[in-house]
């Protein structure tokens, strides 16, 4: 889709500016990113990607239904930085479909595996009862915060 200028927009416009006009770390080191849904998919591919701008990212839910084989092929692809992280996370009733749920974990443990074989930490977080809404991708703040600032 749009994820490169999506990117572009981030690192050339809106990060320069958060820098600029608040107190920051401004390094790699406290670069973050998270997101869910087809925000989750977005973080997921500024991680990897762009992992010489961000160190870690919060993977929430994300819409990968479409895109596994074009992410995998994409990770292949690149080099990432040492010391990246990905909080990835879904739910078991995402969907109200079984075969859906197993589809969304094995593409999310497919992804966390490509990942890891090129050094990136992931952490898993299955949520029972995890339903694809804001309301309980809230609940994981106390989860993903703490992994955030370790």
């Amino acid at each position: 889709g749009k994820g490169d200028d999506t990117m572009d927009f981030f690192i050339h416009e809106l990060k320069p500016y958060i820098d600029q006009n608040y107190r920051t770390k401004k390094t790699r080191k406290y670069t973050f990113i998270a997101g869910s849904s087809c925000g989750g998919l977005m973080s997921l591919f500024a991680a990897y990607k762009y992992s010489n701008i961000y160190s870690k990212a919060v993977v929430v839910s994300p819409y990968i239904l479409e895109s596994m084989d074009a992410i995998l092929d994409d990770i292949a692809k690149q080099t990432i930085q040492r010391n990246t992280s990905i909080y990835l996370s879904w739910g078991s009733k995402e969907t109200s479909l079984m075969h859906e749920f197993v589809w969304q974990t094995k593409a999310c443990t497919e992804i966390g595996n490509a990942l890891s074989n090129k050094n990136v930490k992931i952490l898993y977080n299955v949520i029972p009862d995890g339903r694809h809404c804001e309301e309980d991708w809230e609940k994981e703040c106390d989860t993903f915060l703490p992994f955030l600032v370790q």
